[in-house]
Protein backbone atom coordinates (compact mmCIF):
# COMPACT_ATOMS: atom_id res chain seq x y z
CA UNK A 1 0.00 0.00 0.00
CA UNK A 2 1.24 3.40 -1.05
CA UNK A 3 1.36 5.78 1.45
CA UNK A 4 3.76 8.87 0.57
CA UNK A 5 3.89 9.77 -3.42
CA UNK A 6 5.54 7.25 -5.78
CA UNK A 7 6.63 8.04 -9.60
CA UNK A 8 4.10 6.47 -11.42
CA UNK A 9 4.83 7.72 -15.41
CA UNK A 10 2.69 6.14 -18.00
CA UNK A 11 1.04 5.95 -21.21
CA UNK A 12 -2.63 8.16 -21.36
CA UNK A 13 -6.02 6.69 -22.93
CA UNK A 14 -7.28 9.11 -25.18
CA UNK A 15 -11.37 10.25 -24.82
CA UNK A 16 -13.45 11.81 -27.34
CA UNK A 17 -16.35 13.99 -26.96
CA UNK A 18 -18.55 14.09 -29.88
CA UNK A 19 -21.09 16.18 -28.55
CA UNK A 20 -22.08 18.45 -25.31
CA UNK A 21 -25.84 17.08 -26.11
CA UNK A 22 -27.78 14.73 -24.21
CA UNK A 23 -31.50 13.35 -24.44
CA UNK A 24 -31.16 12.07 -20.68
CA UNK A 25 -31.04 14.31 -17.38
CA UNK A 26 -29.54 12.27 -15.07
CA UNK A 27 -29.48 13.32 -11.80
CA UNK A 28 -25.92 12.87 -11.11
CA UNK A 29 -24.54 13.89 -14.62
CA UNK A 30 -22.90 17.67 -14.72
CA UNK A 31 -24.42 20.32 -17.33
CA UNK A 32 -23.11 18.78 -21.01
CA UNK A 33 -22.00 15.70 -20.02
CA UNK A 34 -18.23 15.05 -19.47
CA UNK A 35 -17.50 17.94 -21.50
CA UNK A 36 -18.33 20.18 -18.66
CA UNK A 37 -19.01 23.47 -20.91
CA UNK A 38 -20.73 23.99 -23.38
CA UNK A 39 -19.24 23.41 -27.54
CA UNK A 40 -18.25 25.38 -30.48
CA UNK A 41 -20.82 25.67 -33.06
CA UNK A 42 -18.73 24.09 -35.70
CA UNK A 43 -17.26 20.50 -34.50
CA UNK A 44 -13.78 20.29 -35.85
CA UNK A 45 -13.80 16.13 -37.34
CA UNK A 46 -10.28 17.18 -38.55
CA UNK A 47 -8.85 18.48 -36.32
CA UNK A 48 -10.02 15.51 -33.97
CA UNK A 49 -8.58 12.45 -36.75
CA UNK A 50 -5.55 14.07 -36.45
CA UNK A 51 -5.55 13.04 -32.64
CA UNK A 52 -6.76 9.57 -33.78
CA UNK A 53 -3.28 9.32 -36.18
CA UNK A 54 -1.34 10.51 -33.62
CA UNK A 55 -2.71 8.42 -30.78
CA UNK A 56 -2.04 5.33 -33.02
CA UNK A 57 1.82 7.10 -33.97
CA UNK A 58 2.71 7.11 -29.77
CA UNK A 59 1.05 4.16 -28.90
CA UNK A 60 -1.68 4.81 -27.45
CA UNK A 61 -3.83 2.16 -26.15
CA UNK A 62 -7.12 2.88 -25.72
CA UNK A 63 -9.66 5.15 -27.43
CA UNK A 64 -12.77 6.48 -25.66
CA UNK A 65 -15.96 7.66 -27.41
CA UNK A 66 -18.09 9.87 -25.02
CA UNK A 67 -20.62 12.90 -24.86
CA UNK A 68 -23.09 13.81 -24.06
CA UNK A 69 -24.38 11.16 -25.64
CA UNK A 70 -22.54 10.41 -28.56
CA UNK A 71 -25.51 8.27 -30.88
CA UNK A 72 -26.70 11.60 -31.29
CA UNK A 73 -24.06 12.32 -33.98
CA UNK A 74 -23.60 8.52 -35.69
CA UNK A 75 -22.21 10.07 -38.77
CA UNK A 76 -19.60 11.96 -37.05
CA UNK A 77 -18.92 8.36 -34.89
CA UNK A 78 -18.68 6.26 -37.88
CA UNK A 79 -16.13 8.50 -39.49
CA UNK A 80 -13.98 8.36 -36.02
CA UNK A 81 -14.33 4.67 -35.76
CA UNK A 82 -13.57 4.11 -39.62
CA UNK A 83 -9.94 6.08 -38.81
CA UNK A 84 -9.43 3.95 -35.44
CA UNK A 85 -9.58 0.55 -37.59
CA UNK A 86 -8.39 -2.36 -35.27
CA UNK A 87 -5.34 -0.18 -33.91
CA UNK A 88 -5.73 -0.04 -30.42
CA UNK A 89 -6.23 -2.64 -27.46
CA UNK A 90 -9.82 -0.95 -26.66
CA UNK A 91 -12.00 0.72 -27.64
CA UNK A 92 -14.89 2.01 -26.36
CA UNK A 93 -18.14 3.69 -26.64
CA UNK A 94 -20.21 4.99 -23.51
CA UNK A 95 -23.81 5.17 -24.54
CA UNK A 96 -27.28 5.51 -22.25
CA UNK A 97 -28.28 2.92 -24.56
CA UNK A 98 -31.61 4.61 -25.78
CA UNK A 99 -30.64 5.08 -29.31
CA UNK A 100 -29.05 2.07 -29.99
CA UNK A 101 -32.10 0.35 -32.15
CA UNK A 102 -31.72 3.09 -34.87
CA UNK A 103 -28.02 2.20 -34.97
CA UNK A 104 -27.18 -1.11 -35.13
CA UNK A 105 -27.40 -2.21 -38.37
CA UNK A 106 -24.38 -0.04 -39.23
CA UNK A 107 -22.59 -0.94 -35.54
CA UNK A 108 -22.67 -4.33 -36.27
CA UNK A 109 -19.61 -3.81 -38.86
CA UNK A 110 -17.62 -2.47 -35.31
CA UNK A 111 -18.90 -5.27 -33.07
CA UNK A 112 -15.22 -6.86 -33.06
CA UNK A 113 -13.78 -3.64 -32.41
CA UNK A 114 -15.71 -2.00 -29.82
CA UNK A 115 -16.82 -2.15 -26.35
CA UNK A 116 -20.59 -0.66 -25.70
CA UNK A 117 -19.99 0.54 -22.00
CA UNK A 118 -23.92 1.12 -21.52
CA UNK A 119 -25.16 3.24 -18.32
CA UNK A 120 -27.98 0.95 -16.75
CA UNK A 121 -28.00 2.13 -12.54
CA UNK A 122 -30.96 -0.21 -12.00
CA UNK A 123 -33.69 -2.62 -13.31
CA UNK A 124 -36.36 -1.23 -11.53
CA UNK A 125 -38.33 0.64 -13.62
CA UNK A 126 -39.84 3.50 -12.01
CA UNK A 127 -36.26 4.63 -10.14
CA UNK A 128 -34.47 4.28 -13.50
CA UNK A 129 -37.05 6.64 -15.01
CA UNK A 130 -36.87 9.47 -12.21
CA UNK A 131 -33.43 9.16 -12.30
CA UNK A 132 -32.71 9.76 -15.77
CA UNK A 133 -35.79 12.04 -16.29
CA UNK A 134 -37.38 10.27 -18.93
CA UNK A 135 -39.18 7.35 -19.46
CA UNK A 136 -37.47 5.36 -21.45
CA UNK A 137 -36.47 2.53 -19.23
CA UNK A 138 -38.03 0.03 -21.61
CA UNK A 139 -36.18 1.35 -24.62
CA UNK A 140 -33.23 0.72 -22.69
CA UNK A 141 -33.35 -2.37 -21.90
CA UNK A 142 -35.14 -3.72 -25.05
CA UNK A 143 -31.82 -2.76 -26.77
CA UNK A 144 -29.49 -4.12 -23.87
CA UNK A 145 -31.42 -7.67 -24.70
CA UNK A 146 -30.83 -6.66 -28.59
CA UNK A 147 -27.33 -6.11 -27.82
CA UNK A 148 -27.06 -8.97 -26.04
CA UNK A 149 -27.86 -11.24 -28.78
CA UNK A 150 -26.05 -9.81 -31.34
CA UNK A 151 -22.73 -10.68 -29.32
CA UNK A 152 -21.37 -7.19 -28.22
CA UNK A 153 -18.97 -6.91 -26.19
CA UNK A 154 -21.12 -5.22 -23.46
CA UNK A 155 -19.99 -3.80 -19.84
CA UNK A 156 -22.52 -1.98 -18.18
CA UNK A 157 -21.53 1.06 -16.33
CA UNK A 158 -24.06 1.72 -12.77
CA UNK A 159 -23.26 4.45 -10.76
CA UNK A 160 -23.83 3.44 -6.70
CA UNK A 161 -26.22 6.69 -6.09
CA UNK A 162 -29.49 6.24 -3.73
CA UNK A 163 -30.23 2.57 -5.16
CA UNK A 164 -30.92 -0.19 -2.68
CA UNK A 165 -29.17 -3.29 -2.27
CA UNK A 166 -31.65 -5.46 -3.63
CA UNK A 167 -31.71 -3.33 -6.87
CA UNK A 168 -27.91 -3.91 -6.66
CA UNK A 169 -28.32 -7.37 -6.15
CA UNK A 170 -31.06 -8.06 -9.40
CA UNK A 171 -28.06 -5.96 -11.81
CA UNK A 172 -25.34 -8.21 -10.55
CA UNK A 173 -27.37 -11.43 -11.30
CA UNK A 174 -28.61 -10.04 -14.53
CA UNK A 175 -24.65 -9.35 -15.65
CA UNK A 176 -23.66 -12.98 -14.79
CA UNK A 177 -26.65 -14.83 -16.31
CA UNK A 178 -25.69 -12.80 -19.35
CA UNK A 179 -22.08 -13.44 -19.56
CA UNK A 180 -21.70 -9.72 -19.62
CA UNK A 181 -19.66 -6.87 -17.88
CA UNK A 182 -20.48 -4.61 -14.62
CA UNK A 183 -18.31 -1.39 -13.41
CA UNK A 184 -20.09 0.16 -10.49
CA UNK A 185 -18.97 3.52 -9.62
CA UNK A 186 -19.64 5.76 -7.00
CA UNK A 187 -20.92 9.02 -7.69
CA UNK A 188 -18.41 12.25 -8.62
CA UNK A 189 -18.82 15.75 -7.76
CA UNK A 190 -17.11 16.33 -11.23
CA UNK A 191 -14.68 19.14 -10.29
CA UNK A 192 -17.06 21.19 -8.50
CA UNK A 193 -20.38 20.93 -10.81
CA UNK A 194 -22.20 18.44 -9.45
CA UNK A 195 -23.94 18.70 -5.93
CA UNK A 196 -24.40 14.58 -4.99
CA UNK A 197 -26.13 12.81 -2.04
CA UNK A 198 -24.67 9.89 0.73
CA UNK A 199 -25.01 6.81 -0.67
CA UNK A 200 -27.49 4.78 0.18
CA UNK A 201 -26.03 1.67 0.04
CA UNK A 202 -23.16 0.02 2.52
CA UNK A 203 -20.29 -0.76 -0.49
CA UNK A 204 -19.04 -2.87 2.37
CA UNK A 205 -21.95 -4.83 2.12
CA UNK A 206 -21.52 -5.10 -1.30
CA UNK A 207 -18.18 -6.08 -1.14
CA UNK A 208 -19.09 -8.39 0.96
CA UNK A 209 -21.57 -10.00 -1.12
CA UNK A 210 -19.15 -10.06 -4.11
CA UNK A 211 -16.84 -11.90 -2.60
CA UNK A 212 -19.33 -14.51 -1.54
CA UNK A 213 -20.07 -15.24 -5.25
CA UNK A 214 -16.36 -14.14 -6.52
CA UNK A 215 -14.47 -17.09 -7.69
CA UNK A 216 -11.40 -14.47 -8.37
CA UNK A 217 -10.66 -11.19 -6.50
CA UNK A 218 -8.14 -9.02 -7.95
CA UNK A 219 -6.84 -5.19 -8.23
CA UNK A 220 -6.74 -4.08 -11.66
CA UNK A 221 -5.65 -0.55 -13.34
CA UNK A 222 -6.98 0.19 -16.84
CA UNK A 223 -5.83 -0.59 -20.35
CA UNK A 224 -2.43 0.94 -20.33
CA UNK A 225 -1.50 0.49 -16.77
CA UNK A 226 -3.64 3.68 -16.21
CA UNK A 227 -4.90 5.74 -13.12
CA UNK A 228 -5.88 4.01 -10.39
CA UNK A 229 -6.30 0.29 -9.17
CA UNK A 230 -10.09 -0.66 -9.19
CA UNK A 231 -11.49 -3.95 -7.02
CA UNK A 232 -12.46 -6.42 -9.40
CA UNK A 233 -14.51 -9.60 -8.93
CA UNK A 234 -15.02 -12.68 -10.99
CA UNK A 235 -18.21 -14.42 -11.25
CA UNK A 236 -18.72 -17.09 -13.76
CA UNK A 237 -17.99 -15.21 -17.49
CA UNK A 238 -18.72 -11.80 -15.61
CA UNK A 239 -16.48 -9.31 -14.55
CA UNK A 240 -17.50 -6.87 -11.58
CA UNK A 241 -15.76 -4.00 -11.05
CA UNK A 242 -15.93 -1.33 -8.19
CA UNK A 243 -14.36 2.41 -8.23
CA UNK A 244 -14.85 4.55 -5.65
CA UNK A 245 -13.93 7.71 -6.55
CA UNK A 246 -14.58 9.36 -3.46
CA UNK A 247 -11.41 10.83 -1.43
CA UNK A 248 -12.10 10.18 1.87
CA UNK A 249 -12.15 5.96 2.84
CA UNK A 250 -12.30 5.35 -0.04
CA UNK A 251 -12.32 1.79 -1.27
CA UNK A 252 -10.17 2.31 -4.10
CA UNK A 253 -7.65 5.06 -2.74
CA UNK A 254 -4.42 4.31 -5.17
CA UNK A 255 -5.19 7.78 -7.08
CA UNK A 256 -3.00 8.89 -9.64
CA UNK A 257 -1.89 13.00 -10.07
CA UNK A 258 0.11 15.20 -12.55
CA UNK A 259 2.80 16.79 -10.69
CA UNK A 260 1.45 20.16 -11.25
CA UNK A 261 -2.15 19.01 -9.64
CA UNK A 262 -0.39 19.40 -6.27
CA UNK A 263 1.05 22.64 -7.13
CA UNK A 264 -1.87 23.96 -9.46
CA UNK A 265 -4.56 22.82 -8.10
CA UNK A 266 -7.33 23.99 -5.77
CA UNK A 267 -9.32 20.57 -6.28
CA UNK A 268 -6.30 18.20 -5.72
CA UNK A 269 -6.89 15.46 -4.85
CA UNK A 270 -9.93 15.16 -7.26
CA UNK A 271 -12.01 12.28 -7.64
CA UNK A 272 -10.22 11.32 -10.60
CA UNK A 273 -6.96 12.31 -11.28
CA UNK A 274 -4.49 11.61 -14.22
CA UNK A 275 -5.84 8.47 -16.82
CA UNK A 276 -6.72 10.14 -20.03
CA UNK A 277 -5.52 13.19 -22.48
CA UNK A 278 -9.68 14.62 -23.09
CA UNK A 279 -11.03 16.58 -26.52
CA UNK A 280 -14.01 18.47 -25.90
CA UNK A 281 -16.20 19.75 -28.37
CA UNK A 282 -15.02 23.78 -27.14
CA UNK A 283 -11.58 22.18 -29.11
CA UNK A 284 -9.89 21.97 -25.89
CA UNK A 285 -7.13 19.23 -25.50
CA UNK A 286 -6.57 19.06 -22.29
CA UNK A 287 -4.97 16.31 -19.57
CA UNK A 288 -7.78 17.16 -17.27
CA UNK A 289 -11.26 18.11 -17.64
CA UNK A 290 -11.61 20.38 -15.01
CA UNK A 291 -8.95 22.16 -16.00
CA UNK A 292 -9.06 23.32 -19.05
CA UNK A 293 -6.47 25.90 -18.84
CA UNK A 294 -4.06 23.13 -18.53
CA UNK A 295 -4.96 22.15 -21.90
CA UNK A 296 -4.72 23.50 -25.42
CA UNK A 297 -6.63 24.63 -28.65
CA UNK A 298 -6.87 22.25 -31.05
CA UNK A 299 -9.68 22.82 -33.79
CA UNK A 300 -8.86 24.81 -36.84
CA UNK A 301 -5.22 24.21 -36.40
CA UNK A 302 -2.92 22.61 -38.24
CA UNK A 303 -1.52 19.13 -38.08
CA UNK A 304 1.88 19.93 -37.21
CA UNK A 305 0.44 22.68 -34.38
CA UNK A 306 -1.58 19.88 -32.87
CA UNK A 307 1.54 17.75 -33.33
CA UNK A 308 3.49 19.95 -31.27
CA UNK A 309 0.25 20.27 -28.54
CA UNK A 310 -0.31 16.68 -28.57
CA UNK A 311 3.26 16.15 -27.64
CA UNK A 312 3.08 18.22 -25.30
CA UNK A 313 0.04 16.93 -23.06
CA UNK A 314 1.60 13.33 -23.34
CA UNK A 315 4.90 14.81 -21.84
CA UNK A 316 3.06 15.66 -18.32
CA UNK A 317 2.30 12.03 -18.03
CA UNK A 318 5.75 10.72 -17.20
CA UNK A 319 5.83 12.95 -14.13
CA UNK A 320 2.79 11.49 -12.83
CA UNK A 321 2.62 9.68 -9.13
CA UNK A 322 0.56 7.58 -6.81
CA UNK A 323 -0.93 7.99 -3.57
CA UNK A 324 -3.28 7.27 -0.91
CA UNK A 325 -5.99 9.39 -0.90
CA UNK A 326 -7.36 8.48 2.22
CA UNK A 327 -3.64 9.32 4.05
CA UNK A 328 -4.33 13.24 2.31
Amino acid sequence: MINEKEARPFIPGIFINLTDYCNFSCQYCPPYGENLCKGLDQYDEDAVLNIIDLAKKYKIKQVRFTGGEPLLEPKRLQVFLDACGDSFERLVLNTNGSLLEHNFDWLKKYKNQIVLKISLDTLDENHFNELTKTNDFHKVFANLLLAISEQFNIELNAVLYNQNFEEVRDLIDFTVENKINLKFLTTSNFYGNVTFEKLNIDVNRLIDYLQERSKYISNEKLVGERGAPMIVFRIDKSKITIFDSLIRNSFTPLKCYFACCETQCSQYPCNYGAFSIGISTDGIMSICRGRKDFGEKIFFNSPDEIEKKFVRQLEQFQSCFSINVNTI
